[in-house]
């Protein structure tokens, strides 16, 4: 009986320990704080690009990011340069709230990921961009050509969805 008693108390500090293990070894997820910027297109490109470019720099990480377009509608979003294309950061949710993005200009794509600096050079696995999505509407790639080929090009990324696209 004496070992018995031993032999429950072994296996019960053994499951202890073994949680505890696994709970200090697994991260929590963060709560953020939530931020909703509401922007408005209209019908010049080069200024569309610049306002969404302008509302995903906001991201951050400690606040989860809403861009919504307020008046749902065709836009047309882009730059005469190449490869210009809206950059999405971690901790976004792109609402197109029913619009349909058109590609203008000479953009590659309409939308990459990067990282908090607004680079793509620091991705390594799946770290340079996580938790975000890109929902409700259209992306268009107006026609293309040869060397345009990717609408949306997303890479070293985790925790991407798109809904509703």
């Amino acid at each position: 009986m004496k070992n018995n008693g031993r032999r429950i108390l072994t296996i019960m500090l053994c499951i202890t320990v073994c949680l505890s293990l696994f709970l200090i070894a697994t991260p929590a997820k963060a709560t953020l704080e939530p931020d909703e910027i509401v922007i408005s297109l209209g019908t010049v490109a080069s200024d569309n690009f610049m306002t969404i470019s302008n509302a995903f720099a906001m991201a951050d990480s400690e606040h989860l990011l809403t861009v919504r377009i307020e008046t749902p509608g065709t836009y047309y979003v882009g730059l005469s340069g190449y490869p210009d294309a809206l950059r999405i950061r971690s901790n976004t949710i792109f609402d197109l709230n029913g619009s349909t993005l058109i590609r203008a200009g000479g953009m590659a794509n309409i939308i990459q990921n990067v990282d908090f600096n607004g680079s793509r050079d620091n991705g390594t696995g799946y770290t340079q961009t996580y938790n975000f999505t890109i929902k409700n509407g259209t992306l268009s790639g107006n026609g293309g050509s040869d060397d345009e080929v990717n609408l949306v090009n997303i890479g070293h990324a985790s925790d991407v969805t798109f809904d509703g696209i």
